[in-house]
């Protein structure tokens, strides 16, 4: 089984998932099995919060997208997979015959899979462009009724061979210090505090430190501070990546809050102009606007930002508490009718 570099710095988390067009169908080509995931199964003799293992889910459309995460089982790791989501690493497939190839890109360069499949197994072979590590791996298969029900292998670990270790270094991420490889961690927020997050996955949970060096983002890569993490309204289902160094893998280098749900803000209007609204929320609140931002009456038709003034009741919708406002309402408004 590669080690953490392996990991770290060659597979820099791999998803694939559908398109998004309803239920794949069962089986194509090779045998090749589209309703639920591929694992190489976790390294024995290492404690689950430190196993990692990869995953790799491939649709009828010809996508295939992979993941490779330490301390998450397969029934956390399959409600990952959402086809079409550009954040997320992820390739096209061909097959011939029994045989079948890939590549999966990111951010951080290719790596390239071929092997053969008999459908329930995969055997490939696993070149990374990116820090020139070769690889052999099997990959077992997982239908999602087996994941849901808990009745599969949970001892599984596919055969493994290292054909040639790491030749250099992955090429450095914008902004981010890095050496031997970055490790990256995914789960939805336990706690946040000044100098440390907290990730859970299933029933894991993994604390990072942040120091100065760590660099907090938004989606869209906006920069955030600490303060905005801890004040962030996190939902269950809001999902944050964790960067960290293969060397130091328990600082967080780089945090990146990956799903939002609409933050809405109600309150009295205080002042609103140059750039921004404040409004009093159980205290003054400043919120910034753009040209990007609607304004509109309490039933969502559009109105000139002159309509509203300081004394109106106002609710405004913001991607996350610390972005500009998406949307302006006068009156109570978003609420359910």
């Amino acid at each position: 089984m590669p080690g953490k570099a392996f990991v770290a710095g060659l597979l820099l988390l791999c998803v694939l998932v559908p398109t998004g067009g309803g239920s794949a169908a069962a089986a194509g080509p090779t045998g090749l099995r589209f309703d639920g995931l591929y694992w190489s199964g976790f390294p024995a003799g290492v404690p689950l919060q430190e196993a990692s293992a990869d995953y790799l889910r491939f649709y009828a459309t010809g996508d295939v997208l992979s993941i490779s995460v330490s301390g998450g089982q397969p029934e956390q790791i399959v409600s990952w997979f959402k086809l079409g989501d550009q954040t997320l690493p992820h390739g096209t497939f061909r097959t011939e015959g029994d045989h079948i190839t890939f590549v999966i890109r990111s951010e951080s360069g290719a790596v390239e899979y071929a092997g053969t499949s008999n459908g329930r197994e995969l055997n490939l072979e696993i070149h990374s462009r990116i820090n020139g590590y070769r690889s052999l791996r099997a990959y077992a298969f997982l239908s999602t009724d087996e994941i849901a029900s808990g009745a599969y292998d949970k001892d599984y670990h596919g055969a493994s061979k290292v054909l040639q270790t790491a030749t250099r270094a992955p090429p450095p991420v914008a902004g981010e210090a890095r050496d031997d490889g970055i490790m990256r961690h995914f789960g939805t927020v336990a706690a946040v505090e000044a100098d440390r997050i907290s990730l859970r996955s299933g029933s894991q949970i993994q604390t990072f430190i942040i120091d100065a060096s760590t660099a907090i983002v938004d989606a869209e890569a906006r920069p955030l501070t600490i303060q905005d993490l801890i004040a962030h309204p996190f939902d269950k289902d809001d999902r944050v990546s964790v960067r960290t160094l293969q060397a130091r893998p328990d600082v967080a280098i780089r945090i990146q809050i990956l799903a939002l749900e609409a933050a809405l803000l109600s309150g009295t209007l205080l002042e609103i102009g140059n750039g921004r609204l404040i409004v009093n929320s159980g205290g003054p609140v400043t919120v910034p606007i753009d040209d990007r931002t609607r304004f509109a009456d309490a039933d969502g038709k559009p109105l000139s930002p002159d309509r509203f003034a300081a004394g109106d009741y106002v609710t405004i919708a913001r991607a996350s508490r610390t972005g500009p406002a998406l949307e302006v309402r006068l009156g109570l408004a978003f609420a359910p009718r």
